[in-house]
């Protein structure tokens, strides 16, 4: 069993993602504790009591995941990347 929360913030597609406690993709505050579950589905489906649009993380609950959010995490990832890049890759200055 494992225990499940939902992001009470929407993502750019109006998306509250469920996730696995323990997981990095979680927020630390502004989510809804939704209990222990078997798997990530009935986490959803409980998840769907508070809030209409719901899908699972990516990272966490992928059995439950749509791969609309799926492509968000990975340009976020590509970005974070560029961004270390151009950090340290020096600059003519």
């Amino acid at each position: 069993m494992a225990r499940y929360s939902v992001n009470n913030n929407t993502r750019f597609n109006g998306d509250h993602e469920v996730h696995e406690l323990g997981c990095s993709f979680m927020p630390t505050d502004n989510r809804t504790y939704l209990g222990e579950f078997s798997s990530c589905r009935p986490a959803v489906t409980e998840a769907k009591k508070h809030h209409n649009q719901v899908n699972g993380c990516y990272y966490c609950a992928r059995d439950c995941h749509t791969q609309q959010s799926h492509s968000t995490h990975r340009f976020h990832a590509d970005l974070k990347e560029l961004r270390d890049l151009s950090k340290a890759t020096p600059h003519g200055d």
